[in-house]
């Protein structure tokens, strides 16, 4: 789980609508 934050914390400043939907899917995966 912590790994998913970590690797999505690259693409925070890329894009924040996509990063909060790949969080929200993966809390619903878990």
């Amino acid at each position: 789980m912590l790994n998913v934050f970590f690797d999505l914390d690259g693409t925070l400043l890329d894009s924040q609508s996509g990063i909060i939907q790949s969080l929200q899917h993966a809390l619903t995966e878990t």
